[in-house]
């Protein structure tokens, strides 16, 4: 989500996290994202584009 493509560009923090929140369950398994979304708040990763 972070990589500029060919066919669409890339997203910024804001944007990939509600891609996550609204596939959560669905496209990614909701554990895997609630742990994503926990480290990237703590480590502050979240916000270092966009």
């Amino acid at each position: 989500m972070q990589a500029k493509r060919v066919y669409k560009n890339s997203l910024n923090p804001q944007e990939i996290k509600e891609e996550l929140l609204r596939c959560r369950g669905t496209q990614f398994h909701p554990k895997v994202v609630d742990i994503y979304l926990k480290i990237c708040e703590r480590e502050n990763l979240c916000n270092l584009r966009g």
